[in-house]
């Protein structure tokens, strides 16, 4: 049986083998129960972000940085007229 490693603040990291059997990718999050004789660990899959949220959120990042999606797309046009050149 292969051991694993466990490493300062409790870390550990799982095997390649084990992240490919549960069929989990970074980000990803699993989730865990503890049992008599072990723990049992198996993958959970968390709701996605809409589209727009998303786009909600982004453009709020937007605004803070250009003054308002308008003059974004303003700043956006201008670089690729600019490009164009």
């Amino acid at each position: 049986m292969p051991l694993i490693r466990v490493r300062e603040k409790n870390q550990v990291t799982l095997p390649r083998e084990v992240m490919e059997s549960l069929h989990i990718q970074s980000p990803g999050h699993l989730q865990y129960t503890i049992l008599q004789d072990g723990v049992l660990i198996r993958p959970v899959s968390t709701p996605q972000e809409d589209k727009l949220s998303k786009i909600r959120r982004l453009s709020q990042s937007v605004q803070s940085a250009y003054g308002g999606s308008l003059k974004a797309d303003e700043f956006i046009n201008k670089q690729r007229d600019e490009w164009k050149k």
